[in-house]
Order: structure tokens, then C-alpha cells, then sequence
């Protein structure tokens, strides 16, 4: 705005102020006094700041004209060449030391002063004979006047989540123990037909037992008070979601594959229904996908028919063995996949979501598909081997509690640092392995692409 903007604009504010005052003295006894006193405020604080801006160029403007020689001056200076002093060397028509001023020129300039126009054409050939690199982005070159603006965000660590922790259910871990145990039956009574007076069936039962050892999973970070106190966002939050993050991922990896005694994963578990699944040739053509694993998924689905006397409840694979099962075409090039919500197609063998992980979609018999990327892909005796796991929940058990979260100082407290640590406890049981069927061999090898 200009010096004239200014004035007028601090004008128009004592000229509210004035007004706001006369309507305080006028005031009956129905006015509110309140917010005519708080505009009143407001009126007097902008005459205050129309003011100091109108006073603050004045006084620029005054000390500007001050630098500025009067014109027989300027005329005189800008006839006489620059040199160094005791040389004969052209100095630079702008100095800092002395001279006219740069700034001051580019104002007298724009009013058409020939003296300027006249000093600020010679700068310019003086800078296109020695051009240098100038003010930029550079850091000692002005980099440190463009400052870099940090998000109040942060992008997370990419992490598979709990998908068959999820599917299959969990129950709270019960308190103040180590191990969960589970009596169960070996051996049980038989019953038959009894003729007349001939001896009743008896059997007695064998029993055992089965044992969930208590696990722990924990991680920490340790950091400088200084990162926590400065830091935005906070740091002590993004490190508890990704410490949250990756505990439930260790937990789903556990669940699947975990070798621990009297802790063991879906995959370790003994007695389940295994389902060899052998195969040469390309997994990629039609035949493949429509007829050898279709047939693996219901060789698996009737272990757990004849053997656990249940339904299956779900499919659990790696997303490269789903989508490599989606992509499977008929003899006429129709996908055999369907997508959910699409028309469905008579030679279809699947309905499919776009969905990454967890329930993605439906065999055509309608078993649900759960995707789990913790689901291993370097099994079996090439360490290529991705399995395919069918289960009915009750044959799973899983038991856990809500992760603990603390920050400790105690023993950090000589390096300003404090230790965020994170843990918690599960215990996992198979109790009864018919209800899974695990389908696994060289047909399970995940296939180049996938």
C-alpha cells in the first residue's frame, strides 16, 4: 500500500473508533454494553496498528529521500567514470561504500530520472561482462533463507497386519498364569447291539491333555529426550503405532508358522490333513488352475469332511498363490475368476474383491479366501513353496492379551534417553488337527510374476 492508502486507512479506523464511542454515550438502558464496549476495543486496537503502519512508511520514505543527492548532483555523478582509487582501474557503478544506491535509482528511474536510467544501464553491462552465480537455493548462497516445510505427518512402515489371527478369532488371555491346559479324550466309550442276555459294549476312555505355553513378544526403541520433547509430530507416537504395527504382525507370523514346544503354528501343528500337491509343468495354463488346484482345494476341503466330521470355514493363502489362481483363463481366454458384484460366468470357479488382505473373495463352491501375506513362500525342498492352509476355526485356538506400552528412564537417565517399550502375551493350541488340512508340494511354488 502506499504512504497515501496508509493515511486514509488509519483515517477510516479513528473515524470507527469515534463512531463506536458516541454510541457507547448514547446508549439506553435495553443497549448491550458489552459488545459495544468489545468494538469499541477492536476499533481502538486498528487504530493503533493503521497508525504504526502509516508512521513506519514515513519514516522509510523520508530516509530514503534523504540518500538520494539532489538532482545537479546526480546529473554530475553519472557523466564521471568510476575508478578505483589510485588506478586506472573502472570500478563498479554501485558500491557499498560510497555512491549513489541502487535501490534509490530504480525509484528515481520509474520517474523517468535520466541520471539513474543512465547508472542503472551501465550496471547492467557491467553484470553481463562478469556475470556470476548469484543469490539461489544453494546452501551458503541463500539455500538457508528457502527453509524446507515438515508435514505434521508421517508415512508408516509398510507392514502385512494379522489376517488369521482375525479370521480365525482370538479369546483374552486369562490372567496370572503361564499355561493354558485342556484335558481331552484318546480313546472314547463304544456302544453296539446287544443280543439278549449277551455282554454290553465296554470300552473304557483314554484320556491327555493338551498345553498352550504362554509367550511373550516385545520390542523397544530408545530415544533422546531431546527428540521427544521437539519433535512434531511426536515421536514417542509414531514409534508406539509402529511398535503396535509390527507386534501384530510377529503375532500373525507366530500363529501361522511359530516352532516353539506347546506353541506351534498352523504350519507345525501334527496330525493335520496333508494334501500333496505335485505338479511339473507351468501353474500358469488354464487346465492348471481349473482342474489340478481346483481338485487340491476340495482334496483338502474332504480331509476335514471325513476326518473332523465339520465344515471347512475358510482358506487361508499368500496373495501370490490367489492371484495367480485368478488369473487362469478357459479355452476361449474367459477368466475363470469372477469379480464380486459382476455378472457371473458359467465356467467361473471364483468371485474376487480387490481387497489386499484378509477375506478376498470365494471359490465357487463358496469357501472364502483370506489373504495373508506372513503366510510363508520358502517351504518345502526348494524353499519355494507357498501352502495353502484349510481350517474350521474350532480346531485353532488362540489366546491373547492387549500389548502394554512404558516409557522408562531409570536406567537412561545418565545420556538423556528413555526406553519405549512395548509387550504383550499369547498362547496358541491345536485341538484339533483334523480341522485343518495344509495342501503343500511342488504345485505350491510360487511361480515367476507372482
Amino acid at each position: 500500500m502506499t504512504k497515501e492508502q496508509l493515511r486514509s486507512a488509519w483515517e477510516a479506523s479513528l473515524k470507527r473508533a469515534l463512531e463506536a464511542k458516541d454510541a457507547i454515550d448514547s446508549a439506553d438502558e435495553t443497549a448491550d454494553l458489552d459488545a459495544l464496549s468489545a468494538e469499541l476495543d477492536e476499533s481502538v486496537a486498528e487504530v493503533e496498528r493503521t497508525k504504526k503502519n502509516y508512521e513506519a512508511r514515513e519514516r522509510t520514505e523520508k530516509t530514503l529521500e534523504a540518500s538520494i543527492p539532489p538532482a545537479a548532483e546526480r546529473e554530475a555523478e553519472s557523466r564521471k567514470p568510476a575508478t578505483a582509487r589510485g588506478t586506472q582501474r573502472t570500478e563498479r557503478t554501485y558500491r557499498p561504500d560510497f555512491g549513489p544506491s541502487y535501490f534509490a535509482d530504480l525509484i528515481l528511474a520509474s520517474k523517468r530520472d535520466q541520471g539513474a536510467l543512465d547508472r542503472l544501464e551501465r550496471n547492467n553491462r557491467e553484470y553481463a561482462i562478469e556475470t556470476r552465480a548469484g543469490v539461489n537455493q544453494t546452501a551458503t548462497s541463500g539455500g538457508e533463507f528457502s527453509p524446507p516445510l515438515w508435514l505434521p505427518e508421517f508415512f508408516p512402515l509398510l507392514r502385512a497386519g494379522r489376517p488369521t489371527v482375525n479370521a480365525i478369532g482370538s479369546m483374552p488371555l486369562p490372567p496370572a498364569t503361564n499355561s493354558i491346559n485342556l484335558p481331552g479324550i484318546t480313546t472314547g466309550d463304544t456302544t453296539a447291539v446287544q443280543s439278549d442276555g449277551g455282554a454290553v459294549s465296554n470300552t473304557d476312555l483314554v484320556t491327555a491333555s493338551k498345553t498352550a505355553q504362554v509367550q511373550t513378544i516385545a520390542g523397544r526403541a530408545v530415544v533422546s529426550y531431546q527428540i521427544v520433547d521437539l519433535s512434531s509430530p511426536a515421536i514417542d507416537g509414531v514409534i508406539y503405532q509402529d511398535l503396535v504395527a509390527s507386534y501384530n504382525q510377529s503375532l500373525d507370523v507366530a500363529v501361522l508358522n511359530g516352532n516353539v514346544a506347546n506353541a506351534k503354528g498352523i504350519l507345525n501343528v501334527t496330525g493335520v490333513n496333508a494334501v500333496t500337491y505335485t505338479s511339473a509343468g507351468p501353474k500358469q495354463t488354464s487346465a492348471t488352475v481349473a482342474d489340478s488346484f481346483w481338485n487340491q482345494l476340495i482334496f483338502a476341503k474332504n480331509g476335514i469332511d471325513k476326518g473332523a466330521f465339520v465344515g471347512t470355514d475358510f482358506a487361508i493363502m499368500h496373495p501370490s498363490t490367489w492371484n495367480w489362481y485368478l488369473s487362469g483363463l478357459d479355452s476361449q481366454l474367459r477368466p475363470l475368476a469372477v469379480g464380486l458384484g459382476g455378472m457371473p460366468g458359467f465356467n467361473g470357479t471364483s468371485l474376487a474383491d480387490l481387497e489386499a488382505q484378509g477375506v478376498v473373495g470365494f471359490t465357487n463352491f463358496g469357501l472364502p479366501v483370506v489373504c495373508d501375506a506372513n503366510m510363508p513362500v520358502n517351504l518345502g525342498a526348494g524353499t519355494n513353496q507357498a501352502p495353502t492352509v484349510l481350517i474350521n476355526r474350532r480346531g485353532f485356538d488362540i489366546w491373547e492379551s492387549a500389548p502394554s506400552f512404558k516409557v522408562a528412564d531409570q536406567t537412561s537417565i545418565a545420556t538423556l534417553q528413555y526406553q519405549l517399550v512395548l509387550w504383550g502375551y499369547y498362547g496358541v493350541m491345536s485341538r484339533q488337527p483334523k480341522m485343518i488340512s495344509v495342501i503343500n508340494g511342488t504345485g505350491s511354488i510360487v511361480q515367476a510374476g507372482f
